[in-house]
């Protein structure tokens, strides 16, 4: 770690930075709560849909695991920011973070994408919404 600064302080950083933005604590697949409005098997049931989508349009298992952590990420902190999402709108979560983690990730780009993920969802979501 020579020019970074001290290895104990580079670690305690380190440790601090996590604490600070990890998603796993007390709120993150707890019980249900009011700053927590989504029992958790709907995250169980969301990933089964989103790993399915990002095998059925050949996207990259990375873009898959970054979409998951982006919907855990905001499924943790909006209550925190004042965004709820109604359990209907869970599966356009789900497809945006898809489709962010896809514009973010994704070398080979897939023409129209937004509206081919709005046709898997069965008429839950738009390629506008998304």
């Amino acid at each position: 770690c020579h020019g970074v600064g001290p290895a104990p302080e580079v670690w305690s950083t380190l440790c601090h930075k996590d604490e600070l933005y990890s998603i796993c604590n007390e709120n993150f697949m707890g019980e249900l709560n009011p700053s927590r409005p989504y029992p958790p098997h709907f995250r169980f049931t969301i990933i089964d849909w989103m790993q399915m989508v990002c095998s059925e349009k050949n996207l990259d298992r990375e873009t898959c695991y970054r979409a998951i952590e982006y919907m855990d990420r905001f499924m943790v902190k909006g209550p925190e920011l004042g965004v709820l999402w109604k359990c209907e709108q869970y599966q356009l979560l789900g497809t945006t973070a898809i489709y962010v983690a896809y514009k973010y990730e994704e070398v080979n780009p897939v023409h129209g994408l937004a509206e081919d993920l709005a046709d898997l969802t069965d008429g839950n979501c738009t390629s506008e919404g998304i």
